[in-house]
C-alpha cells in the first residue's frame, strides 16, 4: 500500500494565521509530490538539517529573527487594515467611530506600531467578509 502526500514547503513561518499570505509569499511556496509506504519508514523523505548552522545559532540570532518575523506580520496587518478601511471608503475617524474604538488605535494599527488584540483581529476578519452586517450590528 502506498500513500501519496502533497507537501507545501513554506519559506517563512506564518505566526499569525489571521493574516492572509500575500501574493509574493504564495509564489515563494512550491508543491512537491512524494510517495511513501506508511508501513515502511525507509520510504519517508530524509530531512536536511545543517547542524553546523544550528550549532552556530545564538539566542541573539533567534531573538532577532523573531523580532523580524513579528515586524513583518505587524506590517502585513497594517496593510490589511488600511485596505479594509479603503474598500469601505471610510476615513480613519469614521472607521474608528463605527467600530467604537479610538482613532489613535486605528492609526497605530495602520502605521504598524501596534497589533490588534485577538478579539479585534476576529472583528476585523468578520468586517472584511461581512462589512454591512458588522456595521449594522454595531450601529
Amino acid at each position: 500500500m502506498s500513500l501519496s502526500i502533497h507537501l507545501v514547503l513554506v519559506q517563512s513561518i506564518e505566526l499569525f494565521r489571521h493574516v492572509k499570505p500575500n501574493q509574493e509569499r504564495l509564489e515563494s511556496m512550491k508543491t512537491v509530490e512524494i510517495e511513501v509506504d506508511p508501513k515502511d519508514p525507509s520510504t519517508f523523505p530524509k530531512g536536511s538539517i545543517d547542524y553546523k548552522m544550528v550549532d552556530a545559532t545564538t539566542e541573539a540570532d533567534i531573538d532577532r529573527h523573531i523580532a523580524e518575523d513579528l515586524e513583518e506580520e505587524r506590517q502585513e496587518m497594517a496593510r490589511f487594515i488600511r485596505q479594509l478601511r479603503g474598500r469601505m471608503n471610510l476615513s480613519r475617524r469614521e472607521f474608528a467611530r463605527r467600530l467604537r474604538i479610538s482613532p489613535n488605535t486605528v492609526r497605530h494599527w495602520e502605521e504598524g506600531k501596534r497589533f490588534p488584540s485577538g478579539t479585534a483581529c476576529s472583528l476585523l476578519r468578520v468586517l472584511d467578509k461581512e462589512p454591512d452586517t458588522v456595521l449594522r450590528v454595531l450601529a
